[in-house]
């Protein structure tokens, strides 16, 4: 009994060891675990967030598809009523508390209305489950950006996406024609001819949001980019053209230039690749050995891509013309000119870019030091369009009949075309002309792989695998004979039509592109 008296101490620290093993294995094994299902208990909530973003996203999509349908329909006379036919996209995925009609209106003014704020909905029924999804929309060149952010129990998912236009997804389908009639003359179609009706009623709703151009919104990107020269015009002084000889000198080019931009590489490369906007108030010229990407233009003058100059991804507005010759290339990138397209020489239009003559006619230099007036939209006043469609075409080509002689009064008729594709020159994109009465032409040596768009007529001299969307087709040798169709060049069909888009004001919007972050 002594003995083990003496021993109780010695006992006391054995447990007490055998306590902290005990109490460290046990934090150990909890602690493994506890990181072992770590991901296990954050996936089912990074899935959740990400299934948000993407509903988000298809309420978006809806919100411009209601938006799309309710201007159609108050443009047909006639037209029944689209608001219960065009319902939302998956509507018994959304709160059927609320009133559809009233509130996705107002909705689709906060998304449309400005580029600065976000939209917050409740895509989901059960809101306090799911929480709120952040909408934003906003523009690069002729496209639309849809970003849809969720928060979901710490989880941040956002899904960005391109919007455009895709109206051709039938690759046996090579014309579609506004004036009945198959094309006569020596040109080869290969492939079916779509004539587009000229009155749509209620049963062609879906063709009418295929065809369908919102001018509108046309002048409001047209709008929205003039302002800013006009301003700039009205505080600043003219300056001496700005020449950049150097690659170094690309990054020191003011965000304004004061006058014209001259980008020479003719004496050594010049290499510019910065995500950046840039306005100037005179021409834009580039030449030599010159490499540009990401960089966005906005010029009140023509603008000038000549010689070996390279552009890529990039995007330009110009209150003027655009000329694209030589030997130069421009790779997926968008324009937007108010005034005539050129592209002539060996130039090159590649990887589906998408270049459009916006509808003011040929020869107009509108810098705001010598534009003239604006009306209420930011564009050239009925006064200042006149005076404008009286200058002299650059145009080596005539395509305008001569006034016949004997008559009392001598006055210049408009051109036919406001968009042309010469000699040797290739196109592997989307070429628009949106001129009321203008058109565009194609040489017999040109190659175009894609799309050309007329609101009126088409002269289509070269070979083509693609689509041609006019009003008419016409005659080399009689532009305005617009009573028939006339087809002097070949066109077959593209299996990959329907990789070629449209900007997002062309019919209906469609996704281009899809990123999941």
């Amino acid at each position: 009994m002594k003995l083990l008296l003496n021993k109780k101490g010695s006992v006391y620290y054995i447990v007490l060891l055998f306590a902290v093993v005990t109490v460290i294995s046990a934090s150990i094994y909890v602690t493994g675990q506890f990181n072992f299902t770590k991901s296990f208990r954050k996936d089912p909530a990074k899935l959740q967030s990400l299934l948000n973003a993407r509903t988000g996203i298809w309420y978006g999509l809806a919100l411009l598809d209601k938006q799309l349908s309710n201007k159609i329909a108050k443009q047909q006379e006639g037209l029944a009523d689209t608001t219960d036919k065009s319902s939302l996209f998956g509507e018994d995925l959304f709160d059927d508390e609320k009133p559809r009609d009233s509130s996705t209106q107002d909705e689709a003014v906060q998304l449309l209305g400005s580029d600065m704020d976000t939209l917050e909905v409740y895509p989901f029924k059960n809101d306090s489950v799911f929480g709120p999804v952040n909408i934003f929309l906003h523009h690069t060149g002729n496209f639309r950006i849809l970003e849809s952010t969720s928060l979901f129990k710490r989880q941040r998912r956002k899904v960005i996406v391109k919007l455009g236009s895709r109206p051709f997804f039938y690759p046996d389908t090579v014309l579609y024609l506004g004036t009945p009639g198959m094309p006569e003359g020596e040109g080869d179609v290969d492939g079916r001819i779509a004539f587009l009706q000229k009155s749509i009623d209620e049963s062609d709703s879906l063709q009418q949001k295929r065809f369908h151009v919102d001018f509108d919104e046309l002048r409001t990107i047209v709008n929205n980019y003039r302002q800013p020269l006009v301003a700039l015009g009205d505080s600043m002084e003219l300056e001496e053209p700005l020449t950049v000889q150097y690659s170094d000198e690309c990054l020191q080019i003011p965000d304004t230039v004061g006058g014209a931009l001259f980008i020479d590489g003719s004496y050594r490369d010049v290499i510019w690749k910065e995500k950046r906007k840039v306005y100037v108030l005179e021409e834009l010229q580039v030449t030599g050995e010159v490499r540009i990407e990401n960089v966005t233009f906005v010029v009140a003058g023509d603008v000038k891509i000549l010689d070996q100059a390279v552009l890529n991804s990039v995007e330009i507005f110009t209150a003027s013309r655009l000329f694209c010759a030589n030997e130069s290339k421009v790779l997926a990138s968008s324009a937007i000119a108010c005034g005539d397209v050129e592209i002539y020489e060996e130039a090159q239009i590649l990887e589906k870019s998408v270049i459009i003559s916006a509808g003011l006619s040929g020869g107009n230099r509108t810098s705001p030091k010598t534009q003239g007036d604006l009306d209420e939209d930011g564009l050239p006043s009925q006064e200042q369009k006149k005076k404008q469609l009286d200058e002299d075409h650059p145009s080596r080509e005539q395509d305008v009949p001569t006034q016949k002689k004997g008559t009392k009064k001598s006055r210049k008729k408009s051109k036919p075309y406001s968009l042309f594709v010469r000699d040797q020159a290739i196109v592997d994109g989307v070429l628009i002309e949106l001129r009321e009465l203008g058109g565009i032409k194609t040489d017999m040596e040109t190659v175009i792989k894609g799309v050309l768009w007329s609101r009126a007529r088409v002269c289509h001299v070269g070979r083509m695998a693609g689509v041609i969307k006019a009003f008419v087709l016409v005659d080399q040798t009689e532009p305005m004979n617009v009573s028939r169709n006339y087809i002097n060049g070949t066109i077959k069909r593209l299996s990959s039509i329907d990789e070629y888009f449209m900007p997002y004001y062309f019919g209906k919007s469609t996704i281009v592109s899809w990123q999941e972050k």
